[in-house]
């Protein structure tokens, strides 16, 4: 049997480029973070401003016929609305107002998921569609995507059933 001497210890170039992707990754984490926290202490305050100053209240009275029909709080209408917008501060405003005890957890899932449904078809045509078009051709590309998008629709519709009807 031969056995060779085996250095573990790392060679100084593989420690510069391991410092090197450190400080990269580190960079880019933190630039990534940064956007985060100021789109949640932005969203956080307008939520906590408009919501102390009743203008969710005026909005509520707005929307109220829509979220009636489907027996969910108008709040969760407000919801859906800047989930149309903006997703990253949909989510951010749901926690707060899961944290004011204004929404349950129910009624934020079901607003969350019942603006992914009406955002459904400008998200498949602005993404989904340019991508399997360009790699199956446009018949077969706008098929796969209009299958995708159904079975989407469906699955989110019957998901909404389930939470409102059966929890």
């Amino acid at each position: 049997m031969v056995s060779k001497k085996v250095d573990f210890e790392p060679k100084s170039d593989n420690v510069s480029k391991i410092s090197d992707n450190l400080k990269k990754s580190l960079k880019s984490t933190l630039k990534v973070s940064k956007r985060i926290i100021i789109l949640m202490a932005i969203t956080t305050f307008i939520v906590i401003f408009l919501s102390k100053n009743g203008v969710f209240d005026h909005v509520s009275v707005l929307i109220s016929p829509f979220t009636r029909f489907f027996n969910l709080d108008p709040n969760v209408g407000i919801l859906i609305m800047t989930c149309l917008f903006n997703v990253q501060a949909a989510m951010i405003m749901s926690s707060n107002l899961l944290k004011e005890g204004v929404l349950n957890s129910k009624e934020v899932i079901v607003g969350l998921i019942f603006a992914n449904v009406l955002s459904l078809s400008t998200r498949y045509a602005k993404h989904s569609l340019p991508l399997h078009v360009s790699l199956f051709g446009p018949k077969l590309g706008t098929k796969i995507v209009m299958i995708n998008a159904v079975i989407t629709l469906l699955l989110d519709i019957l998901i909404i059933g389930a939470i409102i009807f059966l929890i």
